[in-house]
């Protein structure tokens, strides 16, 4: 009676056979089940006492794959046993390919992911530039497009579509892209050249095309600037490459330089004390550079100049600093008794001009 009932035949096979084969699936999900505790309670227990990182890597991104394909392999064994047409066989046996090779691309996809994220993303984050910050982000991402499509690729070869008219489809397509994007693919080549010539990093502050201003983000298309004016400028990368740079943050600071007009009512020995504070105004400022230049600049009809050059820290607001510095030195001149000469104007009158004037004053005085 059971045999009979057993050899009853649905689409090409015996209920006994259908049996087997779904006995099979099973077997092969309570398998990869027991596979994937063994190694989240086993072997993960192990790699944790290795003082490498790497192992427990690949077996964290190892796990779900190898349950997923002993799912499948028990999938293709209670498949092979039964008796299906020709047709349907050679499609199964397809998409059996295809299942396989995402399986792969999945795993390899993880892993490559995890390594970055374990080892490329604590080195960018102690580099002194942002734009490897960005950029590596975006190598994440193509890697793993560059990954699912020859996975694709291979997958629709196996399907029987032509593989050569697929990678020239994608040729063409590639080239209108990049037709498309060629300001962003210049900018992004530009950011590369940012990164590996170090021109500047983030917080520095430079000079770049009349801007004096502080580097707030390296971006992977263009570069932000804050301005000594408060104000955020933009700059596409491909312009910076191809523009010359100032770094105050890789010099002595940003450079002010000023003359004072000395009377000559002071003497030699005022006028070197003059140098003396000018010189401990500046080393007593912690938001300016321990150096300075001090000179006798030249001697006018009516002052001794002098000039005085500093340097004001980068990250310091250097208005803010010169008008410190400036208010010291009237404090200290005042005090010191140096006086700074006042501008004079010599006025010619004519004969006609002069009689006029002294009429004037002459009226005025009676």
């Amino acid at each position: 009676m059971f045999e009979e009932f057993f050899s009853k035949a649905f689409y090409g096979n015996t209920l006994f056979t259908w049996l087997v084969a779904g006995a099979i699936i099973i077997v092969s999900l309570l398998f990869g089940k027991a596979i994937y505790w063994f190694f989240s309670k086993v072997i993960k227990r192990i790699t944790h006492r290795t003082k490498s990182k790497l192992d427990d890597i690949l077996i964290d991104m190892l796990e779900e794959p190898v349950v997923l394909a002993i799912v499948l392999a028990g999938i293709w064994y209670a498949i092979s046993i039964l008796q299906t047409p020709a047709e349907v066989n050679n499609w199964i046996h397809r998409a059996y390919y295809i299942l396989i090779i995402f399986n792969a691309t999945w795993f390899t996809a993880r892993l490559s992911d995890a390594l970055i994220q374990e080892y490329a993303v604590p080195w960018t984050s102690r580099t002194r530039s942002d734009l490897d910050d960005h950029i590596l982000p975006l190598f994440r991402k193509s890697i793993r497009i560059t990954l699912w499509i020859v996975a694709v690729i291979i997958a629709a070869d196996n399907a029987g579509y032509d593989l050569n008219t697929l990678i020239a489809g994608l040729g063409i397509g590639g080239l209108a892209f990049a037709l498309a994007a060629k300001e962003t693919l210049a900018n992004f080549i530009a950011g590369v050249t940012i990164v590996a010539d170090r021109p500047f990093s983030a917080n520095q502050w430079i000079l770049v095309k009349g801007y004096r201003a502080k580097v707030e983000e390296v971006g992977i298309r263009s570069t932000r600037f804050r301005t000594d004016k408060g104000t955020l400028v933009t700059i596409p990368n491909s312009d910076l490459v191809n523009t010359t740079i100032e770094n105050y943050s890789e010099g002595a600071g940003i450079t002010e330089e000023t003359i004072i007009p000395i009377s000559y009512e002071v003497d030699e020995t005022q006028l070197a004390f003059a140098f003396d504070i000018l010189r401990e105004i500046v080393l007593a400022n912690p938001k300016v550079a321990n150096v300075c230049a001090i000179s006798f600049d030249t001697m006018t009809e009516h002052a001794l100049l002098v000039k005085f050059r500093y340097y004001v820290n980068p990250h310091e607001a250097h208005a803010a600093v010169r008008t410190e510095i400036f208010l010291e030195i009237y404090k200290q001149f005042r005090k010191h008794n140096i006086k700074i000469a006042k501008p004079i104007r010599q006025i010619e009158l004519n004969s006609y001009a002069k009689d006029e004037l002294l009429a004037n004053l002459y009226q005025d005085l009676k």
